[in-house]
């Protein structure tokens, strides 16, 4: 199972990079739960899920992901990914809004566990 949710958590990682929201919650279960640990948000569902990347798109118009390394063990994956894009507003809700800073970040580092069901994303945690 393991080589089966590494290569789901990798289409769902370039689903991330299309910005296109609905590609990206075909990777996740109805009942799924999204942590994002620095910005002290969870989305539970997609409905919430799809709050959070419509508004994470806009913040970051540009934003793109690159994936440094996956590792899999049965139906959980480890990730380490950087993050790369240009603040240019912030309305994502529940995050304390900072001055959009209109200038590109180079590189912010994170690492994600990620469970796997039903060959869909059920629980990811980044931090």
């Amino acid at each position: 199972m393991a080589t089966d949710a590494k290569k789901i958590t990798k289409g769902s990682h370039d689903a991330w990079n299309s910005h296109d929201v609905n590609r990206v919650l075909e990777f996740y279960t109805d009942d799924c739960v999204h942590e994002d640990v620095p910005y002290g948000i969870v989305s539970h569902g997609k409905k919430e899920l799809t709050t959070f990347l419509n508004s994470s798109f806009v913040d970051f118009p540009d934003i793109k992901w690159e994936l440094k390394s996956l590792f899999g063990a049965g139906d959980w994956v480890g990730k380490e990914w950087v993050m790369s894009g240009t603040h240019a507003h912030s309305r994502t809700p529940g995050v304390p809004q900072l001055p959009a800073r209109h200038f590109r970040y180079a590189v912010l580092r994170f690492t994600s566990s990620i469970m796997v069901k039903l060959a869909m994303n059920q629980r990811i945690t980044t931090w």
